[in-house]
């Protein structure tokens, strides 16, 4: 046994870059997406306007119930994050978007890179048309 080559690494490693990059993405989409304190849960949801962002939620085969999403208005600089609310054990009351709550926020400065940089980051996954 000998140690690869930097040719022969080069597929792994940056396999590991990769994976390095979207989990700092992924901590800094749930601190200013998820966990975060400002924004409104409205009565009623409007999402005319807005684009979906693709933060490469990972559906577990297990999983029957469809993604959170990501909705942006950079026009309005207003952001949406929908959380699926409608598994066994959720309150559904609190839904505000058929099985989803639905959170307006701003677009910050700080959100908005990191939809800039989501956007970089998961460009490559999309099929071609």
């Amino acid at each position: 046994m000998r140690p690869a080559t930097a040719e022969e690494a080069a597929d792994i490693l940056a396999a590991e870059e990769e994976q390095q990059r979207r989990a700092e993405l992924a901590a800094r989409r749930r601190r200013l997406f998820e966990l975060c304190d400002d924004g409104e849960v409205p009565e009623t949801v409007n999402l005319s306007g807005v684009v979906q962002v693709d933060f490469g939620a990972v559906r577990s085969p297990h999983q029957h119930w469809p993604d959170d999403e990501l909705h942006v208005d950079e026009q309005a600089r207003t952001a949406w994050f929908l959380r699926y609310n409608g598994a066994d054990g959720d309150d559904w009351s609190r839904n505000n978007h058929g099985s989803f709550i639905a959170r307006r926020m701003p677009l910050t400065e700080e959100r908005a890179q990191l939809v800039a940089d989501l956007r970089a980051e998961y460009a490559s996954d999309e099929a071609p048309a």
